[in-house]
């Protein structure tokens, strides 16, 4: 069996493919739209452009168990197709290494490459956020206003409040998805703001749609819209 590792968006296709004439496959181990899905109709794409391939190469779409039914399946049914390959991400390295696909290993597979990375990694962004958040911390306790006005107690339990929306964001993330755990803590912080439940349950929406699609399409995030179990 072939398959490929994708970082963002990374495969390529095995060399036993140049020059044949009859039609391979790429199989994807999600549902269409996905990052697997962009790595195979990428990858095919490519081959064309470059007449690596003069066949046709027919993009399958295999969604299950986080890409564990399609790892299983070819490598139980179609571990001698030298002209099947199949995408995969650092997702698939940790889970082979968490045996998430039921004793499977990478052993029973081979690598072949990328077609795209991302030297720096989706842990920049918090850490320029969080390195902001230090700095600023810092100036404020080395340099602390000589008379500082501290918030009223109700100030105090708002933002104790906001806190615990917060936390339980991070965890409801993973189960549930970006948008109702984002379209819930953003309504539940507008509210806090302002207590007005018609202006923060459209906020909450406006906010959880919006913020996918950048991140989704602007920045080409890998992001669950919906709980995973829902996606296949």
């Amino acid at each position: 069996m072939r398959i490929m590792s994708k970082m963002i968006a990374a495969a390529v296709l095995s060399v036993g493919m140049v020059g044949t004439s009859y039609a391979a496959e790429c199989i994807a181990p999600a549902n269409p739209g996905g990052g697997w899905d962009f790595t195979c109709r990428s990858i095919t794409k490519i081959m064309t452009d470059i007449g690596a391939y003069d066949g046709s190469i027919q993009v399958t779409n295999m969604a299950g168990g986080g890409g564990g039914l399609a790892f299983t399946h070819v490598v139980n049914e179609r571990n001698t197709d030298d002209d099947l390959i199949v995408a995969a991400s650092t997702a698939t390295a940790t889970r082979l290494a968490q045996n998430a696909y039921s004793g499977m290993t990478a052993d029973q597979v081979r690598f072949l490459g990328a077609i795209g990375a991302d030297p720096v990694g989706p842990k920049l962004f918090p850490i320029l956020i969080s390195s902001v958040a230090l700095i600023a911390g810092m100036i404020m306790f080395m340099r602390p206003d000589k008379e500082p006005e501290w918030p009223v107690l109700a100030t105090w339990v708002r933002l104790a409040i906001a806190t615990i929306i917060l936390v339980f964001y991070a965890f409801l993330l993973k189960p549930l998805g970006f948008l109702l755990p984002t379209a819930l803590g953003a309504a539940a912080l507008s509210y806090q703001i302002k207590s007005e439940l018609k202006q923060s349950v459209f906020v909450g929406i406006f906010l959880s749609f919006g913020l996918y699609l950048i991140f989704r399409f602007g920045l080409g995030l890998s992001l669950y819209a919906l709980p995973r179990w829902l996606m296949g």
